[in-house]
């Protein structure tokens, strides 16, 4: 049976879902995959949330709130999540700086800090 390690169970969930996307910090960034999953998620969600989702609202375009409504289900959302990859990609150096001060934090814990946690 494996044990999981405090840095593990830490940092578990945001790691998967960060490499999942491409932007976890201890990965290459030049590598093809990385950019490739980055970039991936970012052309579905134009294509396949913005570009219908802005049609909708032109369509629309002569009610206010039936516009507001279909503008704020997706449209502000993705660009919100659009930001946040675009920052975490562009500063990735001070990410993996922070993980791994947080990994050598997690080495230098005691007995009694760890149950704590």
């Amino acid at each position: 049976m494996k044990t999981i390690t405090g840095f593990d169970e830490c940092v578990g969930v945001t790691r998967f879902f960060m490499k999942s996307t491409g932007v976890w910090p201890l990965d290459d960034p030049k590598e093809p995959k990385n950019r490739c999953k980055f970039f991936l998620i970012e052309v579905l969600l134009v294509g396949f949330i913005v570009i219908p989702q802005t049609n909708k609202a032109i369509l629309v375009s002569n009610d206010f709130n039936l516009m507001l409504e279909v503008l704020t289900t997706a449209a502000i959302v993705e660009g919100i999540i659009s930001v946040k990859m675009l920052a975490m990609w562009n500063h990735r150096i001070g990410l993996k700086k922070i993980v791994l001060q947080i990994a050598r934090d997690w080495k230098n814990t005691s007995i009694k800090e760890k149950k704590i946690m």
